[in-house]
């Protein structure tokens, strides 16, 4: 106990000024709470990223439905630019928070490993500690952040991102497919599409199965060659023994696990069908009037 106001069992004197905590030190508990709060935050953003991802994908699917049973009403180009320009701000958000969370991991850790290594925080210490420098808890999160950020995130990295997920992709193609269910997919420079690669025949995507010769029903293709078939009769070719692609030139070997579905030609054959149906409805039409 001190003898009186500044001095203490030690017999030195200590200044009031000089009780004052180093700058670092976590000292108040609301600090913790309010750290918490961040990460009740972060859970909470990146639910809500999840939930407007799953709506962009509904609402995509309503219009490709609509614009399926509604051949001759013109696509509305602006309808996808806004849902891939939401989509792409989401995806960014996804990662920016990924990044955060493994930041403010290291940053807890660093803090940890500093308090095991430092002198327990009384009167005798407090002078030595005051004088060595180091990150206040906010001050080592933001640099941790900006460290992560700096080393694992740039505009390259985040187009790679943006173009391997799965709903970008099919948002992106199909904007082009619905008004051009036949044609091959443009090649994009910042992309690089195999899918479009092959069944080509005179310019023109071919929309029957290679095995029955009959529109597709329900497309899959072999994720090594990128050839499409029908489910039924690719399978059936399996399992009566052959282990190779049925098109003509390709030698790659095949198994079941290798198919995945194929949504873009599925839209391609339903957009198709249903162009080629209101055309002869319209024939049929014309027909009855001459």
């Amino acid at each position: 106990m001190p003898t009186s106001s500044h001095e203490y069992e030690s017999g030195e004197e200590l200044a009031p000024q000089n009780l004052i905590l180093p700058e670092y030190v976590p000292f108040q508990k609301v600090l913790t709470r309010d750290f918490e709060s961040v990460s009740v935050f972060q859970n909470y953003a990146s639910k809500s990223i999840k939930e407007l991802i799953g709506q962009i994908s509904v609402e995509t699917l309503k219009y490709l439905d609509y614009i399926i049973a509604n051949p001759h009403l013109h696509v509305d180009e602006s309808f996808f630019a806004e849902r891939l320009e939401a989509l792409s701000s989401l995806l960014r958000s996804e990662e920016e928070i990924k990044l955060y969370k493994s930041s403010i991991s290291e940053s807890k850790q660093s803090i940890k490993d500093h308090i095991l290594r430092d002198h327990q925080l009384n009167v005798d210490t407090l002078g030595e500690l005051q004088s060595v420098y180091l990150s206040n808890f906010a001050d080592q999160i933001s640099s941790e952040y900006v460290e992560y950020r700096g080393m694992f995130f740039d505009e390259d990295q985040f187009r790679r991102i943006l173009h391997s997920n799965s709903l970008y992709s099919y948002i992106k193609k199909s904007s082009f497919v619905v008004q051009n269910p036949e044609d091959p997919i443009p090649e994009d420079e910042e992309e690089n599409d195999e899918d479009e690669e092959l069944n080509v025949s005179g310019g023109k995507i071919s929309l029957k199965d290679p095995l029955s010769l009959n529109y597709f029903e329900d497309p899959v293709s072999s994720s090594k060659c990128k050839h499409t078939y029908d489910k039924d009769t690719i399978t059936l070719h399996l399992n009566s023994g052959h282990s190779e692609c049925p098109i003509d030139g390709c030698s790659r070997s095949l198994s079941t696990a290798d198919l995945k579905e194929d949504k873009i030609m599925l839209l391609r054959v339903k957009v198709f069908k249903s162009r080629e149906k209101r055309a002869r409805k319209e024939n049929e039409t014309t027909e009855r009037i001459s």
